[in-house]
């Protein structure tokens, strides 16, 4: 198994919730083998990915790199 979490720390908590809501629907129709936990502690977003082995490593950074993308958007649209 590889996992793998990212954290991103918010201005603020409210940011911080905007981003995890937007993120959410982000958690469904998963690929085969693929885990995402997501949570929220005050100003900080932290996610979870799981991959059940190293030929998905590349959707695992995929996915990683969908979720920055995905945050940064909502941050701007925020701003």
């Amino acid at each position: 198994m590889i996992r793998s979490i990212l954290t991103i720390d918010l201005d603020t908590k409210k940011t911080a919730e905007a981003v995890d809501r937007a993120l959410s629907p982000d958690n469904i129709n998963l690929p085969r083998g693929m885990k995402i936990s997501q949570s929220r502690r005050s100003n900080k977003l932290r996610i979870a990915v799981k991959v059940e082995d190293l030929e998905q490593l590349s959707t695992l950074i995929s996915t990683l790199d969908e979720f920055l993308a995905h945050a940064q958007t909502a941050i701007k649209v925020l701003e």
